[in-house]
């Protein structure tokens, strides 16, 4: 049975998600893959990160990410952040050897995502994203089914992703919802679950022609996003 050392940067509610699932999947299919041991939690916000220690049993705090991305006691650094430092945190845990499991996206543009697809093939360590909707059983089902041939020749993928938890209008700007910082809007957030599930059951895109609206448009930019960044 191995130990897997978790150093999660980023203590926020995403963060406290991902270490639930570790816990989760431990419990579900047992130790033979590992046990997760939560050894460090990183956030600029320290009360946060002492919180996540009190919740999640992290045995180690600190501030400064790039402290935990270099600790030779973690074996896996898990990226919990907002969407904008996923590629430099996610490089320079590469760069030091660890395994990486970052929350989706992996980076805010292709090339950065290339590039990190690219050194961790060098480096012999697993880069992984999390995609999880492509985990579902009866998505898994259905790529099964497709590739028997038994649906015959698939013509169309149709597919609708909902989520109404921002409609709220007195909810506060975040960073979701500035584009430096998310690297996309609704469609990237949510839209790629989707995109990653047809991409599972149909295989790669080849092109794309889309159209895009915002349904309830509103006008926003009279308020000051960096009040609510964090």
């Amino acid at each position: 049975m191995k130990e897997i050392r978790i150093g999660l940067v980023g203590a926020g509610w995403m963060g406290k998600a991902h270490s639930s699932a570790f816990l989760d999947a431990q419990m579900l299919f047992g130790p033979d893959y590992g046990t997760a041991v939560f050894e460090m939690v990183a956030d600029t916000n320290e009360a946060s990160a002492k919180e996540a220690q009190h919740k999640i049993g992290f045995q180690r705090v600190t501030t400064d990410w790039k402290e935990l991305v270099t600790d030779p006691d973690i074996d896996l650094v898990d990226i919990a952040t907002p969407n904008a430092f996923h590629y430099e945190v996610a490089k320079a845990a590469l760069e030091n050897g660890k395994n990486v499991y970052c929350e989706k996206p992996l980076s805010i543009s292709p090339e950065e995502s290339k590039e990190l697809a690219q050194l961790a093939k060098e480096k012999g360590v697993i880069n992984y994203v999390g995609f999880n909707n492509t985990m579902n059983p009866a998505n898994a089902y259905v790529r099964e089914l497709v590739q028997s041939g038994r649906l015959g020749k698939i013509m169309r993928f149709t597919g609708t992703y909902d989520q109404d938890q921002l409609l709220d209008e007195s909810l506060p700007i975040i960073w979701r919802h500035i584009n430096k910082l998310a690297g996309c809007g609704a469609l990237g957030d949510l839209g790629s679950h989707l995109l990653s599930v047809s991409q599972f059951i149909m295989g790669d895109i080849a092109e794309v022609n889309a159209m895009a609206t915002t349904v309830f448009p509103k006008d926003l930019r009279k308020l000051d996003p960096l009040k609510w960044l964090m």
